[in-house]
């Protein structure tokens, strides 16, 4: 058996580069294009990974909440609460994989996530504390 057969190949249309960096760095950042054998692979300025979008400092992009607050007089409070779980919740559970090791302020950036889920599930304004709030839903 040939053994060139038998081995994985890229999809180059599948297939994504992204060089990370600080904020501060990643405009100063070289991102050449990655050569394996035939195929060369362009670097992207962000990536979807499960379901994810992540750009070149780490950032995560969670559009869903702006949008969910936009619709929310619309909705009762049980639909409130379906459709955060269902767009915002959900995805920050399984890729939680994705989330080892990431550092302090990426973590801080989740946090102000799961906050502003509580704001807009329990209207609460966005410089009223968040901690009792949080303590009274677990």
């Amino acid at each position: 058996m040939d053994d060139s057969k038998t081995l994985l190949r890229l999809n180059d249309n599948e297939t994504y580069i992204l060089y990370l960096a600080s904020p501060h760095c990643v405009k100063s950042l070289k991102t050449p294009a990655l050569q394996t054998g035939a195929s060369s692979i362009t670097p992207n300025g962000s990536v979807k990974n499960l379901g994810v979008i992540f750009d070149q400092c780490i950032n995560m992009n969670y559009y869903h909440l702006k949008n969910i607050h936009c619709i929310k007089t619309f909705l009762t409070q049980e639909a409130l609460v379906t459709v955060v779980h269902a767009l915002v919740t959900s995805l920050i559970y399984y890729c939680n994989s994705l989330l080892y090791g990431i550092s302090d302020n990426n973590m801080n950036c989740f946090q102000r996530i799961q906050n502003n889920e509580v704001r807009i599930v329990t209207n609460t304004r966005k410089y009223d504390h968040i901690t009792s709030i949080l303590q009274k839903l677990h």
